[in-house]
């Protein structure tokens, strides 16, 4: 029994010292890992953050393959602008400024030709010409206007072309205001603008651009809307190019701007179209003057060695102030077709949908400015090459004490955790300890029990034993003393 309870023993102690032993290391472990726990958190925020920037660059080309692949689906292998497909995308602001060129470097979309359109008109009958003459002399040599006007509605009976009648409504036009007669002069070049905008004089002017400016001078109160529907008409054959924008576009439109400020209408929705339609020539002949000469360069001579960005697009050098403008082209059509992207606008929509991450980020796009930036402590730089390598984007947790009251947490974890564990490690050792003493005492018991049932037993035994010896020996003699042991 003893030799039992003493291994019991030594099995419990060997119990308590392995389990001291293991709460032990891994206490020092868990303080050891809390210890290091920074800078392996400062690590993976630093991964995470080159993760971001790279999905960040990936995210452009994505949008710029979707930019591209649009822009193609809307025009034809020649390279023509479908206007009227394009019109309904135009809530994709991704696609700015599209342009169609041809093989010299002229602009077919937007309509800029540049220098006069003159083209090889056909003789005009002699009874035109010789009516035409005869209203000009009356008109500025006598100032009879009446004749003159007489004599240019001959001219117009006998006017084959349309450029022909076009210029002899000019005329018209002219000299009806002269004669005040603002309603026909209304209706003259109401006609060149709704029928003969695409014709030129023989300087290679729109007959248009003369008959717009008319029409804002005779404007009043009365005709004000009618004018206006007629402003629009113009304004959305520049935008789509039916009329070419040339060098005196951008002063018929701020007379156009001035006239809607001076005048009040009753369809307030035709003016905001007017407005809106004002504001896209006014960026289709900024575009022009700005980037023009710079197309032009590179199709005629100035490209570059970059390979395409994405459906044979190309990237343009822009001017360095405009460092958000990336500028693409395609000649690998019969006609040279590109457009602009903002890059603000495609930075915007990517920021609006940030891959998840297990921490907060805060992102800032600017502009690159020194190549030698290092990534230090927490936040991360990367220049967003090869699509628009003027920009760099900065990552940087949202959170500046993103990192102690990560450890912090953390922590505050592994100490209750710690805790805990110590607890259960010391009940468990109460408990053991306990059992054994339990076990200690009821082996005490148990011994003793023996011992006293023992001492109870022997005497009575002993006494039968002598009993019977005396019996079996003879050593009693007397049959009644026999009958006394019986």
């Amino acid at each position: 029994m003893k030799t039992k309870f003493k291994s019991a023993s030594r099995l419990s102690l060997v119990f308590i010292v392995t389990l001291v032993i293991s709460g032990s290391l891994l206490t020092y472990f868990s303080i050891n890992t809390i210890s290091n726990f920074k800078e392996l958190t400062e690590k993976k925020v630093q991964e995470e953050e080159a993760e971001l920037a790279q999905w960040f660059i990936e995210s452009i080309k994505l949008k710029l393959d979707e930019a591209t692949s649009l822009f193609l689906d809307k025009i034809d292998s020649a390279g023509f602008y479908a206007v009227s497909r394009f019109e309904s995308e135009e809530s994709n602001s991704l696609i700015q400024y599209p342009f169609i060129l041809n093989k010299e470097g002229r602009f077919l979309f937007p309509n800029f030709p540049e220098e006069p359109q003159l083209s090889e008109l056909k003789p005009s009958p002699a009874g035109y010409t010789e009516n035409f003459k005869s209203g000009e002399t009356a008109e500025f040599l006598r100032s009879d206007f009446e004749t003159a006007s007489r004599y240019y509605l001959s001219a117009f009976n006998q006017a084959l072309s349309n450029q022909d009648k076009a210029q002899v409504l000019n005329a018209l036009g002219r000299v009806s205001v002269k004669r005040n007669l603002y309603t026909s002069a209304f209706n003259y070049y109401k006609s060149i603008v709704s029928s003969y905008f695409s014709e030129y004089d023989k300087n290679g002017f729109p007959f248009v651009y003369y008959a717009v400016p008319q029409l804002l001078k005779i404007s009043n109160s009365i005709n004000s809307d009618s004018v206006l529907i007629i402003t629009n008409s113009f304004l959305s054959k520049l935008k789509y190019g039916e009329i070419p924008i040339n060098f005196s576009t951008e002063d018929i439109i701020q007379q156009i701007s001035d006239w809607l400020v001076q005048n009040n209408f009753n369809d307030t929705n035709k003016k905001q179209l007017a407005e809106s339609l004002i504001q896209q020539v006014n960026q289709q002949t900024g575009f022009i003057q700005n980037y023009g000469e710079i197309i032009k360069e590179y199709l005629l001579g100035g490209k570059g060695q970059s390979e395409p960005v994405t459906n044979g697009f190309q990237p343009v050098n822009v001017p360095s102030e405009e460092i958000s403008l990336l500028l693409l082209i395609n000649t690998e059509l019969e006609n040279p077709v590109g457009f602009a992207v903002d890059g603000d606008t495609i930075f915007s929509s990517i920021l609006k949908n940030i891959k998840s991450s297990e921490f907060e980020y805060h992102f800032e796009i600017s502009e690159w400015r020194n190549t030698s930036i290092t990534n230090n402590g927490l936040t991360f730089y990367s220049q967003l090459n090869p699509y628009f390598p003027k920009h760099q984007i900065q990552i940087k947790p949202a959170n500046e004490n993103l990192i102690n009251d990560y450890v912090l947490r953390q922590s505050w974890i592994y100490g209750i955790l710690l805790v805990l564990l110590m607890a259960g490690m010391t009940l468990g050792i109460i408990l053991i300890l306990r059992d054994i003493s339990r076990e200690k005492q009821i082996a005490r018991l148990r011994a003793d029990f023996i011992s006293n049932v023992t001492h109870e037993l022997k005497n009575p035994l002993t006494s039968i034993l002598m009993f019977a010896e005396s019996l079996f020996l003879n050593r009693i003699k007397s049959d009644s003393d026999r009958k006394e042991y019986y």
